[in-house]
């Protein structure tokens, strides 16, 4: 007599097969009325299972049968699903967190950025951070010594690097000639332009994602007013907006570029950022005036956009983009707390409401 036909295991494990098998009968053809592969598919589940309940037997004869077959239970596939679960809970939260770094970083960047250049070119400024953030990268991609990606991602970097140069210039000037608190909520509505980049591609967003929009757009508008005017617009206003036009289109580029590769990313988009730095320099032939003393503090804005572009690439792979963007774009609250701090700034109550409302709508597209 077979040992299969009497042992427990053996017929626990023939039941369980069978009872399978009547419900991959019954289901298998409601999947082929709309899966033309389904009896594929239940052929080879079921080919699976007789492979499972023969290699039951097999382990059972060598003592270690009953022992496999009550660890395989569906309470450890439960087990194993909250935990996939929680993993995936963890790398958002990361991604967030990192977001929120990054925020850090540039906010506390563009504070110093706008406020050195008060005091020297702007071009200036722009040639010792960029070119600092330049050789922090590439001594990273000397050490790691790998090649760069396809090309496609390195265009996306190299556009990455421009829109984020174009944005940082336009912040910084309007930081410079205009009010702190004023530019810097402006400048967070950068992560509309993702928005409207899945506008554009068929996302459509929804109630909430529309209600931070209005938000952001309304706010805009009232924080533009330039204090004890009746309507008339600040120029710094502009530089605002084309600063969160360029980090907006930042944020888009590099989320594709990080796809290839982090390192290249963030490595192409500065060298393409310092090209173009040097292009301009040559065109205005500007000479960059860089005292001793001002270099600590280049160096510093320099390493803080170095470690927030690389906090929100890496985010950028973990997160959704329109959740990181947002999140990444609070820079502008870290630049105005500073403002309020160290610079005394005071704002009219038309403005301050306006800059409630962008931080009110970027708040709100966070949790969209």
């Amino acid at each position: 007599m077979d040992r299969r036909a009497t042992d427990p295991v053996s017929i626990s494990t023939g039941t369980a097969l069978a009872r399978e098998e009547t419900t991959l009968g019954t289901s298998r053809e409601a999947v082929a009325r709309s899966d033309p592969a389904g009896h594929a598919v239940a052929f080879d589940h079921r080919r699976q299972l007789h492979g499972i309940a023969h290699l039951g037997g097999r382990l059972d004869r060598s003592g270690r049968g009953r022992a496999a077959c009550r660890r395989d239970t569906g309470q450890d596939r439960v087990r194993a699903g909250r935990r996939g679960g929680r993993s995936a809970g963890w790398v958002a939260m990361l991604a967030m967190l990192l977001a929120l770094g990054a925020s850090l970083g540039w906010g506390a960047g563009d504070f110093l950025g706008g406020l050195k250049s008060r005091s020297m070119p702007l071009l200036s400024v722009l040639v010792v951070t960029q070119s600092t953030s330049l050789a922090m990268l590439a001594t990273a991609a000397l050490v790691r010594a790998e090649g760069p990606p396809d090309l496609g991602f390195v265009v996306a970097a190299a556009g990455s690097g421009i829109a984020e140069i174009a944005g940082a210039a336009a912040l910084y000037k309007g930081l410079a000639v205009g009010r702190m608190s004023l530019v810097a909520p402006i400048s967070a509505a950068a992560p509309a332009v993702p928005l409207v980049a899945g506008l554009v591609l068929g996302e459509v967003p929804g109630p909430l994602r529309s209600v931070g929009l209005v938000l952001v757009v309304v706010g805009i508008t009232f924080a533009a007013r330039a204090p004890g005017s009746t309507g008339r617009v600040g120029p710094s206003v502009g530089y605002g907006l084309l600063s969160a036009l360029g980090f907006g289109t930042f944020f888009v580029a590099m989320d594709s570029a990080s796809e290839g590769d982090l390192l290249w990313a963030l490595l192409v988009a500065r060298l393409t950022a310092v090209a173009a730095i040097a292009t301009a320099t040559v065109a205005t032939r500007s000479r960059p005036r860089i005292g001793r003393a001002d270099l600590p503090v280049l160096l510093t804005i320099g390493t803080l956009t170095t470690a927030g572009d690389a906090m929100y690439a890496t985010a950028t792979t973990l997160g959704y983009l329109g959740v990181v963007a947002v999140l990444a774009a609070l820079h502008s609250v870290v630049t105005i707390g500073l403002a309020r701090i160290y610079l005394r700034e005071r704002v009219a109550v038309p403005q301050q409401i306006g800059i409630a409302g962008c931080l009110a709508g970027v708040a709100v597209l966070a949790v969209a």
